[in-house]
């Protein structure tokens, strides 16, 4: 009765009507594939689309401030991953305050480029999976106040290119992170090549560095000679009795045999992983005489067989030290190296080193630039972040000015943030030590395209004429030309 009321009202069959036709164009719609929608899925999943930062004349602009144009030049291609809330909040304090560099120690910062094209890398993409989809950028947490920057530019007269530097150092907030439970691998040449007094400051050292262990830290030792001898099946934890036992271990060792650093590192990576960071200490003169000799060959196969999995870092001292093998071996492992040139301060140099890497606060550090030459810019990556370290980027420019970059890092399972906008313009006045800087980074780039590429004459000549050109000499002259 109710529906033969309802049929006889005056909008009953267009409603009726037009629920039909809807009901139809869905079903319609199960069965049909509209063309070029897969390609455009691809688009929006694509990492970092890099756009053109165009200034309004008219409008002034304080350094620091994070605009709605920075935001679409730092989006994706997908419209609806939009987020200008969330980017400019985090530059709200740089309009009140300059933020001056810390003078703390500096870190080379130099790792692995992305998409090695030869040498047995082609398969691996040292940066896989640290470029994500604009959807989750406007989830993760803020860096402000956890990380800062400083800006510097130079110009010199004369020259068609001028530069710049980035710091990136600890802001006021970071000594309120608890620093990430870490495992310490300490590979410790004990070969023939060691003289009884360098191996003296090895053992010295690595005490210091075991009494310093964190809470929640796992390590183990490993010496190694033409074969690779483990202080412990698997990491131990940080307590009394497994430093006792460490120490223990160290002490007795002697310096005998030949040096397989290969075997060693091959032992060492094969190990699963039982905490991420996993740091390997190598502490060693670099001269491997058993197995793989060749410097070149060593790094490009521990390079491969690692996978950018455990940072390396790298620590030599005294006379007759093999820099090229220990510097790029780090370089290429997302680690550093450092060198002490007497003998008698190698405890207290590997003392400092470890405590620059004592405190991880952030893991898989990277970042995304818009406004400039990113080929321009080294490294073209960064190591882990740890408490008190400052690393330093460099670049080269015409007539670029506003440039936005986003930092990233990882802590507690979280990806976290920092997004700023600078003019190169207003930037700080720097000096020729910006410059070289550039260049000497520059080179270590094409060093280590040709460490990990074998040999290039088009690389050779660009290293001779950036040398030539900047006036800047690295140690490993000798060691490129002839390997």
């Amino acid at each position: 009765m109710e529906f033969y009321t309802y049929r006889k009202r005056p909008w009953f069959w267009p409603v009726a009507a037009a629920l039909g036709l809807h009901l139809v164009l869905v079903i319609l719609s199960l069965f049909i594939q509209l063309p070029g929608l897969a390609e455009a899925a691809r688009h929006v999943s694509r990492a970092f689309h890099v756009q053109t930062l165009e200034m309004e004349p008219a409008a002034p602009r304080k350094e620091g401030v994070v605009s709605a144009k920075a935001v679409r030049a730092l989006s994706f291609a997908n419209p609806a991953a939009q987020a200008p809330a969330v980017l400019a909040a985090l530059e709200e304090k740089h309009q009140k305050e300059k933020v001056e560099p810390r003078r703390v120690q500096v870190l080379p910062g130099f790792t692995p480029q992305a998409g090695q094209r030869s040498g047995g890398l082609a398969d691996f993409n040292f940066l896989e999976g640290t470029l994500e989809s604009r959807a989750r950028i406007a989830r993760h947490e803020s860096l402000d106040d956890v990380l800062d920057i400083a800006v510097y530019a130079y110009e010199e007269p004369g020259d068609d290119r001028k530069y710049f530097m980035i710091k990136i150092f600890s802001g006021k907030k970071a000594k309120f992170l608890k620093p990430i439970p870490k495992e310490i691998l300490f590979a410790v040449d004990a070969s023939l090549s060691i003289s009884p007094e360098r191996l003296e400051e090895f053992k010295r050292g690595i005490r210091y560095c075991l009494s310093r262990m964190n809470e929640g830290d796992v390590f183990n030792v490993i010496a190694f000679k033409d074969k690779a001898f483990f202080l412990s099946p698997r990491p131990l934890p940080a307590v009394p009795a497994t430093i006792q036992q460490a120490e223990k271990f160290v002490m007795g060792l002697t310096s005998t045999q030949r040096t397989d650093v290969y075997e060693a590192f091959k032992r060492i990576i094969q190990r699963p992983l039982t905490r991420v960071p996993s740091n390997v200490i190598l502490i060693s003169d670099g001269r491997p005489t058993h197995g793989i000799v060749g410097s070149r060959d060593v790094i490009a196969s521990v390079t491969r067989l690692n996978r950018g999995t455990r940072p390396v870092f790298a620590l030599s001292g005294g006379a007759k030290v093999n820099r090229y093998l220990m510097d790029f071996l780090a370089y290429q492992n997302r680690g550093w190296s450092e060198h002490v040139p007497l003998t008698p301060d190698i405890d207290n140099g590997l003392a400092r080193f470890y405590e620059k890497i004592r405190d991880p606060l952030l893991l898989k550090l990277r970042y995304r630039l818009n406004g400039l030459n990113e080929r321009e810019v080294f490294p073209k990556s960064l190591p882990d972040f740890y408490k008190g370290s400052e690393f330093t980027l460099y670049g080269s420019y015409t007539n670029e000015d506003v440039f936005s970059m986003q930092f990233l890092g990882e802590a507690d399972g979280k990806t976290k943030e920092l997004i700023f906008t600078r003019s190169l313009r207003n930037a700080e006045k720097g000096t020729e030590e910006i410059k070289r800087g550039y260049a000497f980074s520059k080179i270590y780039y094409w060093i280590g395209r040709l460490t990990v590429e074998g040999p290039n004459p088009a690389i050779l000549r660009e290293i001779e004429n950036l040398s030539a050109r900047y006036g800047v000499a690295t140690p490993y002259s000798e060691e490129v030309v002839k390997e």
